[in-house]
This record gives structure tokens, C-alpha cells and sequence, in this order.
């Protein structure tokens, strides 16, 4: 490796080059002698910008205007006016490194390790080489620009290895990628050797203090991935089409300005060939692309580069390529602001355990990430680095990772890491097989506060000293430090130069190319919708007795509903308890007499006993006002901006229909009319049903088995009615069990603060009966503890003198402590933190009692004490999840009941809540007949539409596996689990809910047609038949990409896939059963099909803005391209309607109105029909006149809109994408479902 000059200064001279034809708003070039900056000289040239000038426009890139060319051994420096003409102030921008000046084995090793990445001559096309089978692309899926080492995935800022180092099958991209970065680095690092010394200090420092990764080389401490741009030889020399961006004029804002980015070119071209040219377009200079010619710059720098050009007479050659190697250092890792996702973490998710910027600096907080299938350092970084680089990365994060977990304990116990003795312990298998260790990180910043003091000075002179280098390599970049950005690209162009001859470039405006759209996945977007809507307003309260902090509970400032009104700290309230109780006023104030509040408060649910016949209740009645006043609310929400979290979320909203209160008035009912004997007399019985089964199983052919007979059925009608009298027992019970759990939580949390308000607003030194009790105790620790200024104690409930406590002692973090408080806010304090230390000992704050508490408040408060004996009612309260009332990320951790907030905005939206809704008036017949208060006889339920059910149950079902589709068995409590388990198998042939089919999603998406840009051409309509018509709910069409630009381009990747599986048949590529019946649909159509799709004007077609008739007209079979020549053949009635259907929701046509979407089932007359027959909408008998027909159609389907919205509910109606299409869909499924007696 090369190294400074150590000669002695002298004299230091300068000349301005002389450039013809240059543009003068360019900066002049000066030649430099002797710089002082001792830079390394291999008969090379130095040259400086003078003046340097924002670029007003475009840049061109021959001589012939005056562009000066860069050869092997020159640099290229900056000057700034302001720094007069002292030269040992200037700046490096670029140096040029000829492959002569880099070892001869490192350039074999690049040159063999691209020729194996471009593959045999023989087998390279123009659109294809060997690596880049099973690569991924940067940006755009046209692009052939590749990462090979690391990645930074945008705009999470993760680093981490190139996605297809994955584990899994071994790809040519894998093979190649690894060989790559290992040849690419080592040269790049050769070049780097020639940049002064005070450049390498600092990026080394900064290297080494950050401790970042060294990829492809152990020595490489000055790149921090790589990309290669592959790009097969086209005339005119212009790459956007191939490369995207990059491939024209650019800078690459993402990369450090403190660090130079690297280029290596390998060319394999005809002998006459010329490789082509790079530029620093701002400058005006350019560099010659020799084989193994390295350049090095500031990538942010605009840039671009040209050719390779072909002789004018020549014609393309498909193995002709340039490869360029970029080594470039990602700003986010040099400034430390991104994080690096380590390896997979516990549980079930997909993002990975990640080192993030708070674990790597010095300062931290308690966010933790989970993780992940995507590609990890420590499983996938190995094939870009040697071991002993990978082992010492790997060493530094793990140091950090336990010095991040070490930090976090209490300073008191004074731990302490010996970080030096830390790395040798980690050894490993060195390639040539012998052992290594992990070398000391000598910048590792310590354990504990006052190492961490002392480092800190170290670390930040290290972090100003690279500010300082940073802020002077910035000034040498117009993109950095000019604020109008604008200025890059707008003005006239600089240079403006006639076509030149052969081996020349043609001048010409370069075009700023629109930054590609991130790639999504459909998975993630998925995730995304569904973590929005599930996800309730939050904040972070501090909890007064562990001082944790609540991540679920509400952040709103407006008003809350009525019961869980909660506010800050005030006179009388206390934040744990709901405001609206009784006993209190509408601002929580309660009146002069505490304690009579608080006794009527917890009186208000007294016992009854109630068994056939009239019950007497004990209980007042609740006034219609309080118990239902408000009404029903219809609540608009689109499916991406979700104001309010569904009522559909929530389990016990979604039980509370008609039909599931249908079955409870029906079984409570049943229990009422039942009439059975004492226990005693049962006890009997069951021995005589017993003796009579036994005998009967054991001798079935005797003839006296007849009046054994008789007594089964006698007794098993007795045993039966036991049954529901036990049930109806059960009730009770269960009532008694819940108003216990409620009145408890009532008295922990409303008597308690009020009699501890008592207890400090009596005169001091006053002697009253509770003195000397738990709670006076309680009260007077507390207040010592919260004047004191102790910051965290344990609460004794034995030196309290509570003897009843299941916990021995409380946690009592005290987060006023050093706080001045006046006397006012220490008894709220007090009356605050007095049910919290209470319920603690009581062990109410480790279980799920509190919240069983808070919902049980919710409902009986709204509906009465009687809701808690409804049997689906009790199962979710004695086996409540958390996040059954409460959405969010964690609601266990939610303290506050205003973390119920989203749960009792959609208890009261919903019908059951509303006196004149169906739900609510079966709600009250089962009350009523629960209380005694009207017979069994005098129940009457409005006659059950089994069909209608069926059809509702079909839609409610699709709805939940819509919301989960990855889930593989049906939930619990799903209306029609043998639906959800044909949606399972295959949703696209069943799912009623047609816009959230597999196919439909993916259709959608950035492999399928149905896109803005590609729908309205011709291969865009190419796809969407083929698909509709050929490939639908075929295997292909579930695992490849869905758009094709032309026939060709579909039987190139047909071909490909017969290729690589021998055994693969036609039934891989297309079902001939995917709408039922089998017809006569095949792959060979697809030529005809892109014949009719070139061949009919579509773009003008979708530009006059069609009508859903129209577009249906438009694909009717009669439409004749020729002689005996079909539009599409084989795409069917059924297949036009629905292509038209993905065409109106693409934006294509317009929505159909009810009487078009009529008219075309009535013309189809199958599966809609069907579905409308079976609902009642149609009789057996159609109308004689197809006038008749499309009329009773229309109407039945706008009464079918205004009935699911009725039955289902807005929210569910808006989720469900409900609409004229979507009807259709379900009306179609619903005859295939009763057909397989799926309902």
C-alpha cells in the first residue's frame, strides 16, 4: 500500500488551466505544485476547484466544452474564497487510482469475481446475467442495481444485511454477492490509501468509536456496503432506462459527507468499443472508465455517468456489459441514527431484535423492538466478512446490548464491567482452523455513571472533532450547504455541445429521474390497517404505587363519555374511579355528607332471590332515562382513518345481537317452566335412569325392555328439568359473584378516599374513633412519606395494622418527592394513592379483578345488574382478557378505567343500548322475565328468518377471517365454523367479502395489473383477461407476479417455470374449475388474447370515461376483431362481469347504478339469482318481461343494502366495503355455500 510522502515542504506554486470552449459559470481548475498537503504522487497531477459556484442548470460531458479529464494519480481539490489563498486549507474531492497502482492480486481477484457474477459470454442476454438470478433490486423492479453487502431499509433507518443473504436455498445472486463484496472492498480500501492521512485519521476514529461493522475486509474501516451496477451496452450510452436514478444525474443524499464513496469498472466489450465516461457534473471534470480504474468522491456531489459507446456502424452484442462496484458509507451508520437489526427475538414477531441508537450512545430509555424473518448480522453477515472482523462486530454488539440491560440497575448496587477482559473471552475457529479471539474495542464506553462521566469527555472530543471535519467537507458540496434546492435542476443548461463522432458521447440534457416509490409488502400493509384500527387513543400515566407508566391509556384532552369521566388530580376526585357513580355529581364533586354518599353508593345493588313465579325484587327499577337515553348513532368511518375503535372489536359488542339474545330468552325461559322434585327425589331417579340403560345395553333382546323404556324416558325428562332448574340457579349465583366483585372495587375505590379526606381535614391532635386505625396509620405514613421526600418505600399492611392483607407489603413510589405542595394537593395525593396501596395488599393489582371490576361498572351501569346472569355475557367476565374492553398494545398495563374509553364509546353506539332497537327490547323481555315480572306465555319473539341468519352469519364470518386471515382455525365463538374453514382452504372461491380476497390484494399490488399507469394500456388489459380468464385460482397466479407486458413476456416466464419443474402441468397454470364448472378455458389463449388487447384501442377506450354498461358491452363475445375471430375467448359471461367489476374499482368505468347492476343479473342468471331466491326476493316464478325482471331485481337490491347496513351496523357495513359489487359477490357466494351446506 502506498503511503505519504515524508519529503521536506517546498515551494508551493499554482497555474490556472487553460480549458477551451469551457462554460464560464463553471469553476476555474488550477494545476498545483508541491501542495501542502503531502499528498502521495505517482506522476500524477493535483487540481483544486477556485470560485466554487452553485450549477445553474444541466451538465454535459466532453471535452469539447471545456471539461477537463482526471487520469490516474490526480486529485482534485476545493478551495473556499473566504480562506484567502492559503493551500493547506484545502479540501479533497476526488483522486483518480489506475489499476497499476494497486496490487496486481487484488485486481485478478476483482476481475474474476466479476466475470463469474456477468457469467459465460454464451449465456448472458441483454436483460439478464448470472447473479442476478434470485436478486432483488434497488428500487424499481426494472432497475439492475444491487446491494451486496449491507442495506438500509428506509424509513425505519435499519441496517442490515441485503435480504437475500437469507437462509434458504443457495441462489447464483447469494454465490456471487458474497464473492463481490469480498473482491470489491480490498480494492476500494487500495484506493483509499491514497487519500491524505488526516481524512484516514478521521474516518478511522469515527470507525472505531462507533465500532461499525467491517465489511468485505478486516482493514476496511472506511466503507460500509457496496452496490454493483450492471449494465448491458446500449447506443446512444444512456443508463436510466436500465439503473433508474442512478443511472443518470444524481447525488446520493444518503451518503456520509464526512466519508468519500469508491467506484471500480470492469468492461467486457468488443475490442473497438470505448467504455464510456464518469463526471462530477458541478465540476466539469471527468475520469475515462478503464478496467480496474478506481475514482473516489464525495457521493453527494451530483454525478453521473455515460456510455459505454459502440462504433456508429456497429450493432449490439448481447454479452456486452459494464460492471461498476460502489463502496459508499451510509450516512444514518456514520451519524449513528439508525439501527441495526441483530437477530430474531422471542415471541411472535417478524421484525427482529435490533441495536438501537439509544443502546449505542450514552444515553437510554426502556423501548424494546421485536423481531423478525429478515435478514440478521449475526446470521447472514458472515458470507461479506472475514471472521475475525465478524467476531469483533459481533463482540461490540453484545458488549452493548449488556451494557444497555447493565446500565438500568438501581445505582446504589454499583455495578461495575471490566469491558477489556470482556472481548478475549469470546474466541472462535479462525479459517485456517486455529483459534482467535475477539480483539478489545479500545472506544467501548463503560458501566455505570461515573465511568460514563469520565468517558463522556473522551467521546464527545472524538465527536467534535469529527463536527469539525464534517463542516469543512461540506462546504465543498453545493448539495449540502446551498439552501435552494431547486437550483440543481432548474436554468438553462451549462453546456451545450453538437453530436460528435464515433466513440464519442452525444451531448444532451440529463434528466433528473423521480425518486422510485418504496416497496411495500402486502403483508405489512395488512398488519398496518389492522394495528390503526385496533389501536385506542393513549398516553403514558405514571401508576402512584409502582410508578410504571401506563402505555394504553387515553391521551385525548376533549370530554369522555358519560361513567368514565376522568380527570386530573382536584378536589374529591380520585383517578382510579369513574366521576359519573352514584353518589356524585356530574364534575365529580361529591356532596357535603361523604359518608352518606359513599353508604348509598354501595347500596344500590342489593340481593334478591328470585325463583318461579313472581319474584320479588328488592331493587328499584331503573328509570328508562338512566338505563337507555341514548339513542342509536350512526357512525361514518372509512376503513383506513378509524376516528374510533370498532364496536366490532370488542367481544361483548359482538355477541349482543338478536340472534344470540334470542337464545337467552329462549333458555331462561325453558329454565323458568321447569318443574322438578327436592334433591332427594332426584337422587332416585338418576339411580332408576341408571339400572334402566344398564339393563337395556346389556340385554337388548329381552321384551321386557319396553317398560325399561318407559322409565328412561320418564326419568331423563325429570333429569332434564333438574337441569334447567340448576341453570336457572347458576344465574343467580352468577349475579351474586359479580355485584361482590363490583361493590368491592366500589368501596376500595370511592369509600376509601372519602373517609381518607375525613381523616386529614380533622384538627391535629384530635382524638376520634379511627384514630389508631389501619387506615389513620395508613394516612399518616403516607402523608410523612410525601412531605418527607422519600422517593420509593415499601407500605407494610402489618405495620399498618391491616391483618387481613394477602400481601404482606406495597411498593410506593413517590413521584412528588422534592416537590414543594401545598396542603390542598397532599390530601388529594393521599386520598389517591390509598385505594392503590389497599387493592395491592389485597392482590388486586397482580390479577384481572380490577378490570373485571371496571367492565362490570360499564355494563350493569348502563343495562342493569341483571346482564351479568346472561350465560355469554358471565363466560366473558369470568374469563376476560384484557384486551377484550381494552385495544392497544399492552392493556394489561393499562391503570386507569379511561383506558375503557374506545369500549364504552362503542357500548353506547351500540343497538343494544338504544330503547327502540330490536337488541335492546329482547334485552328488556329477558330482564322482565328474570325478575318474574311476566310469565314464560306471555314471550313472544318475532318470527326468525333462518335464510336471512344464514346470509348475516355468512357475511359477520367473513368479516373475522378477514381481520385475520393468517389465523389457520376458526375462533371459538365464530357464527359458521364450517364457512370459516372453507375460506381457509380457498378464500378467492368462497370469501363473500370480494376486495379482500388473496387474489384481489395481490391483483392490487405491485406485481398485478390492476395499478394507476398500467391498467389503462394494453398490457395492463393483457393481465387483467388473462388472469380473469385463464390463471384464476390457479396455483401461478397465487405465487408469480400477475402482470405481463406482452404475450412473449408470459410464455418466457411459462416456459422458465416448465423448465426448472419437469413434472408441472397445465392445471399449474390454469383451473379449469375456477367458476364451478368446468369449461374449456387453456393457456394457449393468451396469444389471442394479447392480439384483441393491442388490437382495440383500450387507451382511448378508458380515456372517454365509460359507463359500467359500456365496459360490459365492450368485452361482449359478439365483438368480432376479423374473419371467425373471438374478442377473448373463453372468458365467459360470468368472467366479463367480474373483470368489469376489477375494472370500476381500478377507476376504469364507473360504478354500476342498481338498475345496471340488475340488468346484468338478470342476463347472467346464476349464482345472484340464486342467492336472491333463497333470501325470499324472487319466487320460483320469474316475470314474463325482461322489463319485469330487471325491476324486481333493482328493487330487491336496494332493499338488500338498507337491510345488511340495519343488521350488521354502519361499521361493519364500511368494513365489510360494502357496495353494489360486493353484493353481487355475497349473493353468488351464498348460493355456492348453501349448496355445500356450508351454513
Amino acid at each position: 500500500m502506498p503511503g505519504n510522502l515524508s519529503t521536506p515542504f517546498r515551494q508551493y506554486s499554482e497555474q490556472r488551466l487553460a480549458l477551451v470552449g469551457r462554460n464560464p459559470r463553471l469553476p476555474g481548475i488550477y494545476e498545483a505544485f508541491n501542495h501542502p498537503l503531502r499528498l502521495t504522487r505517482h506522476d500524477g497531477r493535483t487540481f483544486f476547484e477556485k470560485g466554487l459556484q452553485v450549477p445553474q442548470g444541466q451538465l454535459a460531458e466532453l471535452k469539447a466544452a471545456g471539461l477537463l479529464e482526471l487520469k490516474s494519480g490526480d486529485y482534485l481539490l476545493g478551495r473556499e474564497q473566504a480562506m484567502g489563498t492559503d493551500p493547506s486549507k484545502d479540501q479533497v474531492i476526488a483522486w483518480v487510482v489506475g489499476r497499476r497502482l494497486v496490487d496486481v492480486s487484488l485486481i485478478s481477484g476483482l476481475i474474476h469475481a466479476i466475470k463469474a457474477a456477468l457469467g459465460d459470454r454464451e449465456t448472458r442476454t441483454p436483460d439478464k446475467v448470472y447473479m442476478e438470478e434470485g436478486a432483488t433490486p434497488v428500487g424499481k423492479a426494472t432497475n439492475r442495481s444491487y446491494n451486496v453487502a449491507t442495506v438500509v431499509e428506509r424509513p425505519k433507518m435499519t441496517v442490515a444485511p441485503q435480504a437475500n443473504f437469507k437462509e434458504g436455498e443457495p441462489t447464483p445472486f447469494k454465490e456471487c454477492a458474497a464473492e463481490l463484496c469480498k473482491a470489491i472492498i480490498p480494492v476500494a480500501m487500495a484506493n483509499f490509501e491514497f487519500a491524505p492521512q488526516a481524512i484516514r485519521d478521521a474516518i478511522r476514529e469515527r470507525s472505531e468509536v462507533l465500532g461499525l461493522p467491517r465489511i468485505g475486509d478486516p482493514e476496511n474501516y472506511a466503507y460500509y456496503t457496496v452496490q454493483c451496477n450492471i449494465s448491458a451496452v446500449k447506443k446512444g450510452g444512456r443508463l436510466s432506462e436500465q439503473l433508474g436514478t442512478v443511472g443518470g444525474a444524481h447525488s446520493d443524499g444518503h451518503n456520509s459527507p464526512g466519508h468519500f464513496t469508491n467506484m471500480v469498472t470492469y468492461c467486457d466489450l468488443p475490442s473497438n468499443w470505448h467504455p464510456g465516461y464518469f463526471h462530477l457534473l458541478g465540476l466539469g471534470v471527468f475520469v475515462s472508465l478503464e478496467n480496474g480504474l478506481g475514482f473516489n468522491f464525495q457521493g453527494n456531489r451530483w454525478h453521473g455517468a455515460s456510455g459505454p459507446f459502440a462504433p456508429e456502424s456497429a450493432v449490439d452484442v448481447p454479452w456486452a456489459y459494464r460492471f461498476a462496484g460502489i463502496s459508499y458509507p451510509p450516512e444514518e451508520m456514520v451519524g449513528q441514527d439508525c439501527r441495526y437489526r441483530i437477530a430474531a427475538s422471542a415471541g411472535e414477531g417478524k421484525e427482529g431484535l435490533h441495536l438501537t441508537p439509544e443502546m449505542m450512545r450514552l444515553q437510554y430509555t426502556t423501548d424494546m423492538q421485536r423481531g423478525t424473518n429478515r435478514a440478521l448480522w449475526v446470521r447472514d453477515a458472515l458470507p461479506f466478512m472475514d471472521r475475525q472482523s465478524y467476531v469483533n462486530f459481533l463482540a461490540r454488539m453484545t458488549y452493548d446490548f449488556h451494557r444497555y440491560i447493565l446500565n438500568q440497575a438501581p445505582e446504589e448496587v454499583g455495578l461495575d464491567f471490566d469491558n477489556d477482559a470482556f472481548f478475549p473471552l469470546l474466541s472462535f475457529t479462525k479459517e485456517d482452523g486455529s483459534r482467535g479471539r475477539a480483539e478489545v474495542w479500545e472506544h467501548a464506553p463503560p458501566v455505570g455513571r461515573e465511568r460514563a462521566l469520565a468517558f463522556e469527555a473522551t467521546r464527545n472530543n472524538a465527536s467534535r472533532n469529527w463536527e469539525e471535519h464534517v463542516e469543512r467537507m461540506v462546504g465543498m458540496i453545493p448539495s449540502r450547504f446551498v439552501a435552494n434546492e431547486s437550483m440543481r435542476t432548474v436554468g438553462d443548461p451549462l453546456i451545450e455541445v453538437p453530436p460528435s463522432g464515433d466513440g464519442n458521447a452525444i451531448a444532451g440534457p440529463s434528466r433528473q429521474v423521480a425518486k422510485p416509490r418504496k416497496r411495500t409488502r402486502e403483508d405489512e400493509e395488512m398488519v398496518a390497517v389492522v394495528r390503526r384500527a385496533k389501536r385506542a387513543k393513549t398516553e403514558r400515566v405514571p401508576s402512584s404505587v409502582t410508578g410504571e407508566e401506563s402505555g394504553d391509556e387515553s391521551g385525548d384532552d376533549s370530554e369522555y363519555t358519560e361513567d368514565f369521566v376522568l380527570r386530573s388530580f382536584g378536589r374529591n376526585k380520585n383517578p382510579r374511579v369513574p366521576s359519573s357513580i352514584p353518589g356524585e355529581d356530574s364534575d365529580g364533586e361529591g356532596p357535603a355528607n361523604a359518608r352518606a354518599t359513599t353508604l348509598a353508593a354501595a347500596s344500590t345493588a342489593p340481593k334478591k332471590s328470585v325463583r318461579k313465579g313472581k319474584a320479588v325484587a328488592t331493587r328499584r327499577k331503573p328509570a328508562k332515562g338512566k338505563a337507555g337515553a341514548s339513542s342509536r348513532r350512526v357512525v361514518k368511518k372509512s376503513h383506513d382513518a378509524i376516528g374510533k375503535p370498532s364496536s366490532n372489536l370488542y367481544p361483548f359488542l359482538q355477541q349482543s345481537s338478536v340472534l344470540q339474545l334470542e337464545r337467552e330468552v329462549m333458555e331462561l325461559a325453558s329454565e323458568r317452566d321447569s318443574v322438578c322434585d327436592d334433591e332427594d327425589n332426584m337422587k332416585e331417579v338418576e339411580w332408576k335412569l341408571d339400572q334402566a340403560c344398564t339393563i337395556v345395553k346389556q340385554q337388548p333382546l329381552d321384551l321386557n325392555n319396553l317398560a325399561n323404556v318407559s322409565t328412561i324416558l320418564s326419568c331423563a325428562s325429570q333429569v332434564q328439568e333438574h337441569l334447567l332448574q340448576k341453570q336457572y340457579d347458576i344465574r343467580v349465583l352468577r349475579q351474586s359473584v359479580a355485584l361482590a366483585t363490583l361493590e368491592s372495587w366500589r368501596w376500595m375505590q370511592l369509600t376509601l378516599p372519602q373517609m381518607a379526606r375525613t381523616l386529614q381535614a380533622e384538627p391535629r391532635g384530635r382524638t376520634t374513633r379511627r384514630n389508631g386505625t389501619w387506615l389513620h396509620n395508613l394516612v399518616s405514613l403516607l402523608r410523612r412519606v410525601v412531605v418527607g421526600g422519600d422517593e420509593r418505600i415499601m407500605v407494610s399492611a402489618s405495620e399498618c395494622g391491616f391483618t387481613e392483607a394477602r400481601v404482606a407489603s406495597v411498593p410506593f413510589h413517590n413521584k412528588w418527592a422534592r416537590r414543594f405542595l401545598q396542603e390542598a394537593e397532599i390530601q388529594d395525593i393521599v386520598c389517591d394513592v390509598v385505594p392503590s396501596i389497599v387493592m395491592g395488599w389485597m392482590g388486586w393489582l397482580n390479577d384481572k379483578r380490577e378490570k373485571q371490576a371496571w367492565f362490570l361498572h360499564a355494563i350493569v351501569n348502563t343495562l342493569g345488574e341483571e346482564v351479568v346472569t346472561m350465560g355469554y355475557a358471565w363466560t366473558l367476565i369470568s374469563q376476560l382478557k384484557f384486551n377484550d374492553i381494552i385495544l392497544g398494545p399492552n392493556p394489561h398495563r393499562s391503570v386507569y378505567p379511561r383506558g375503557m374509553e374506545g369500549f364504552v364509546q362503542a357500548f353506547n353506539r351500540h343497538p343494544i343500548c338504544d330503547p327502540d332497537s330490536q337488541e335492546r327490547q329482547l334485552y328488556e323481555t329477558y330482564v322482565q322475565l328474570y325478575r318474574g315480572e311476566i310469565e314464560t306465555s306471555e314471550v313472544v319473539l318475532a318470527p326468525t328468518d333462518d335464510r336471512w341468519s344464514q346470509f348475516v352469519d355468512m357475511l359477520l364470518t367473513a368479516l373475522c377471517y378477514v381481520r385475520d386471515p393468517a389465523r389457520r382455525q376458526p375462533p371459538t365463538d365464530i357464527p359458521k365454523p364450517k364457512f370459516y374453514q372453507l375460506l381457509l382452504e380457498d378464500s378467492d372461491f368462497y370469501l363473500p367479502i370480494r376486495e379482500k380476497a388473496f387474489s384481489r390484494i395481490r391483483s392490487r399490488s405491485e406485481i398485478g395489473p390492476y395499478r394507476e399507469g398500467v391498467i389503462n394500456t394494453a398490457s395492463g388489459l393483457f393481465s387483467a383477461v388473462v388472469w380473469r380468464a385463464i390463471t384464476f385460482r390457479s396455483r401461478f397466479s397465487k405465487t408469480h407476479r400477475m402482470h405481463f407486458t406482452s404475450s412473449d413476456d408470459l410464455q418466457r416466464l411459462v416456459d422458465d417455470i416448465v423448465d426448472k419443474q419437469q413434472d408441472v402441468s397445465e392445471q399449474f397454470f390454469c383451473d379449469k374449475r375456477a367458476y364451478g364448472q368446468p369449461t374449456a378455458r387453456a393457456l394457449n389463449f393468451h396469444r389471442a388474447y394479447w392480439d384483441a388487447a393491442s388490437n382495440m384501442n383500450w387507451e382511448g377506450f378508458v380515456l372517454s370515461k365509460p359507463t359500467f354498461s359500456e365496459t360490459v358491452d365492450y368485452f361482449k363475445s359478439g365483438r368480432q376483431l376479423g374473419p371467425n375471430k373471438q374478442l377473448f375467448p373463453q372468458l365467459g359471461d360470468l368472467g366479463r362481469l367480474t373483470l368489469v367489476g376489477d375494472l370500476a374499482y381500478a377507476g376504469v368505468c364507473a360504478m354500476p347504478t342498481n338498475a345496471e347492476l340488475a340488468d346484468a343479473i338478470v342476463e347472467l342468471n346464476t349464482g345472484a339469482t340464486g342467492g336472491l331466491r333463497a333470501l325470499g326476493y324472487m319466487s320460483s316464478q320469474w316475470p314474463s318481461m325482461r322489463e319485469e325482471k330487471v325491476a324486481a331485481v333493482e328493487a330487491a337490491l336496494a332493499s338488500l343494502m338498507d337491510r345488511i347496513r340495519e343488521t350488521v351496523g354502519e361499521e361493519s357495513f364500511v368494513e365489510m366495503g360494502m357496495d353494489l359489487i360486493t353484493l353481487e359477490h355475497s349473493l353468488c357466494k351464498f348460493s355456492r355455500a348453501l349448496h355445500v351446506k356450508a351454513l
